[in-house]
């Protein structure tokens, strides 16, 4: 299950199959002395350094990693890097590049313009926490920075057999929390079929604000200590959606949970090592009761179970189809919460910290879906929606990303 070398290439681990289909993109930037030319030395010497490197492989059917070969490898990898012209907006260009790349065989796609670094990537080569190291590295690479030297390859040494040891060491440790872990809580199923003539239009509105986490952290010391920011910051985020028009449809909410806490923190995950799990807080946009929820998956260890179900699926049904689209009319939310992006913090940024762009584009989870990702970068909480532009207005998911950053003590005690 940890992925092998074969005679055509190194085994995708079941447990990231399931994200093939899923695509994450970032943009950083402005960043001092950006140079394509470097980044593409630098991809050209991973790879000769690591030939089955897994971002600048080749994905072939979902399920395996195909070293680039031939004479013109060098010309191959180069090649991922994109430099659009500066014309207009420098961030706008180099996001709209990678956006309109197809990482399904590539799995990595850059594009550099005037300052920013955009970057698009198949979710099985990392999740958000290996995505942001990933994406540090190749940064550091791309501006001379020496911050990127001592580790050319961010997933280097990886702990082998994660989820086994996460599993036996979690319920080991917990054995009454096995009944609680067994209980798959999954979002029902809505019962409308997709209204006639929808389309896929998948887009995204992103907002940053350097007062929102201070604020968050004040309602906490004097309303709810025990509550954690996170839990406060959805609770915002759900009652600011229904204050804009956009209600979330209950009974539950889609919570990412990194399951690394599981494992010991002196070594890496490869890979996708979290899980959406779906919470049922009543009340769904309270945040005592979302904190209580929250921390209740984490003790009972839900999570490690679900990835348990999930890479079972993936191992025995590796080519079961889906089920057809349903449309639940209110948005069905799941919220991510990134953390701090410490490997992005020492680069060499060209603005202050509330001026950085740390834009981060998913794939929408699906026709009714929205979803709200929160990173935090030197101090400054950056948001962004990704929904499809022909299930809800773009206008409305902005105005509530607004509500967030501009009234959250008052969203919080309403």
């Amino acid at each position: 299950m940890s992925g092998h070398a074969t005679g055509a290439g190194r085994r995708v681990p079941y447990r990231d199959r399931a994200w093939t289909a899923v695509r994450m993109v970032r943009l950083l930037g402005p960043l001092h002395g950006l140079c394509p030319a470097e980044l593409r030395t630098a991809l050209i010497r991973r790879q000769a350094a690591d030939p089955g490197w897994p971002p600048l492989s080749r994905l072939v059917d979902g399920r395996r990693w195909v070293p680039r070969t031939g004479p013109d490898v060098a010309a191959q990898v180069a090649a991922l890097v994109s430099t659009p012209g500066p014309a207009g907006d420098p961030a706008g260009q180099a996001l709209a590049v990678v956006l309109a790349a197809d990482v399904r065989e590539t799995p990595l796609r850059l594009a550099v313009c005037g300052g920013y670094l955009a970057a698009a990537v198949n979710h099985c080569v990392a999740d958000a926490r290996g995505f942001n190291a990933l994406l540090g590295a190749l940064a550091a690479d791309a501006t001379g920075d020496a911050t990127g030297d001592d580790d050319p390859d961010p997933s280097a040494a990886p702990i082998g057999a994660p989820l086994a040891r996460a599993v036996l060491g979690h319920f080991g440790r917990h054995p009454r929390s096995v009944p609680a872990a067994l209980r798959l809580a999954r979002p029902p199923v809505p019962e409308r079929r997709l209204p006639a003539g929808w389309r896929p239009e998948p887009t995204h509105r992103s907002v940053r604000s350097a007062r929102l986490l201070p604020a968050l952290r004040e309602w906490r010391a004097t309303t709810a200590p025990a509550v954690s920011t996170a839990s406060a910051l959805f609770a915002a985020v759900l009652r600011a959606f229904a204050a804009a028009g956009l209600p979330a449809r209950g009974p539950g909410v889609t919570v990412l949970v990194d399951a690394r806490r599981y494992l010991p923190a002196s070594r890496p995950v490869a890979g996708n090592f979290a899980f959406g799990q779906y919470l049922r807080p009543e009340p769904l946009d309270d945040p005592v009761a979302i904190d209580g929820a929250v921390r209740a998956e984490l003790a009972a260890g839900r999570a490690l179970s679900m990835m348990v179900a999930r890479t079972a699926h993936v191992m025995l049904a590796p080519h079961s189809a889906r089920g057809a689209h349903r449309w639940a009319g209110a948005p069905t939310m799941t919220l991510t919460h990134f953390g701090r992006c410490e490997p992005l913090a020492p680069l060499p940024w060209a603005a202050a910290p509330p001026d950085r762009r740390n834009v981060t584009v998913l794939s929408p989870a699906g026709p009714d879906a929205i979803t709200v990702s929160v990173a935090e970068l030197s101090g400054v909480l950056h948001l962004d929606a990704s929904f499809h532009a022909t299930s809800f207005a773009a206008g409305q998911v902005r105005r509530a990303l607004d509500l967030v950053c501009e009234r959250p003590a008052d969203l919080l005690s309403g």
